[in-house]
């Protein structure tokens, strides 16, 4: 399996275990149930499905901007050869 399958099978399966997690979360924290922030009572989830798909599809230029600072390494090309003369 080449490195670049390898990368995005890794990545498909990141993002469905995330995807699920926050599923799973969505689906125990409904609308009517109260989420407690900090120490700070009677804050609400008021979060609907188009907020979560948002907030993901806000990630997506961060992920970028994380990928785009490895960039790979060309182990082909030759150092120039010092004169002796």
């Amino acid at each position: 399996m080449s490195n670049t399958s390898r990368t995005i099978l890794l990545g498909g399966l990141i993002g469905a275990a995330i995807g699920g997690a926050i599923a799973w979360a969505y689906s125990e924290l409904g609308a009517d149930d109260e989420i407690n922030v900090s120490s700070t009572p009677g804050f609400k989830f008021q979060a609907d499905a188009g907020d979560i798909l948002r907030l993901g599809i806000a990630v997506i230029p961060l992920v970028r901007m994380i990928t785009n600072m490895f960039v790979p390494v060309d182990t082909t090309a030759s150092l120039p050869e010092e004169d002796q003369s």
